[in-house]
């Protein structure tokens, strides 16, 4: 168990860092961006729904870049690690390389997760600087829980009572960290279907509530991709 939670923080020390300083730019940029939409709508004197706002500040095309640069900065630390000391120090704990891949795998999932989790936290933040500022006659208790079943890439964030929303994005996520992980330098045309398959997560992500059969798709695509690449793409390059 020590050897793996090595390895662990082997991935983690080369990361950890950039993700953090990207993440918290992410949450100040949709503030400021939230906030100066919505100084200007007061000032114009005129009233927009809470979804609306979000819409018109841009929060979902924020959040699509921070992902993939994010997917960036972990790619970087995993090409690095191919030839380094890094990856030296890992097959030295004697940890198989397919383990490694998982274990990195992992890593890059748990990134994902907690990207997520502050843009879901960011967003609350956003709600409540909403109702701090219009008039109370716009504002209730179910606002913020109207706003993230209307709002598609709300609603995809957060699905709420969707479960297939849920296990939808926990694929998508597992998918991803598994692309990253196996991205080679010296194979490029493997490396340009994982980015493919890195942004079709970007474009296809938002998703209205009830839309079933598109993420049962997506979902199965996701496992289909992961398995193939985690458990029979490494057999190809020995």
């Amino acid at each position: 168990m020590k050897r793996y939670l090595s390895v662990v923080m082997i991935v983690a020390r080369t990361t950890i860092y950039p993700m953090i300083g990207l993440l918290l730019l992410m949450s100040m940029v949709d503030v400021a961006v939230f906030q100066w939409m919505l100084q200007r709508m007061v000032a114009g004197g005129g009233i927009c729904s809470l979804e609306v706002l979000i819409q018109q500040s841009k929060i979902e095309w924020i959040w699509a870049a921070t992902f993939v640069i994010l997917c960036a900065f972990l790619e970087a630390a995993e090409t690095e690690g191919q030839d380094s000391k890094s990856r030296y120090t890992m097959r030295r704990l004697s940890v198989d390389e397919k383990v490694i891949s998982l274990l990195w795998c992992g890593y890059n999932v748990i990134c994902f997760v907690i990207c997520f989790a502050l843009q879901i936290v960011t967003v609350l933040l956003l709600c409540d600087m909403y109702a701090s500022t219009v008039d109370p006659v716009f504002w209730n208790e179910q606002t913020t829980f109207l706003a993230f079943y209307r709002d598609q890439f709300l609603h995809s964030l957060l699905p709420l009572d969707e479960i297939s929303l849920w296990i939808r994005n926990i694929a998508l996520m597992w998918m991803a960290g598994a692309c990253i992980a196996n991205i080679s330098s010296d194979r490029p045309m493997r490396s340009v279907a994982y980015h493919a398959g890195i942004y079709l997560i970007v474009i296809g992500f938002p998703q209205y509530i009830g839309r079933t059969g598109a993420n049962v798709f997506m979902t199965v695509f996701a496992v289909v991709c992961f398995v193939a690449i985690v458990f029979w793409g490494k057999q190809y390059e020995d």
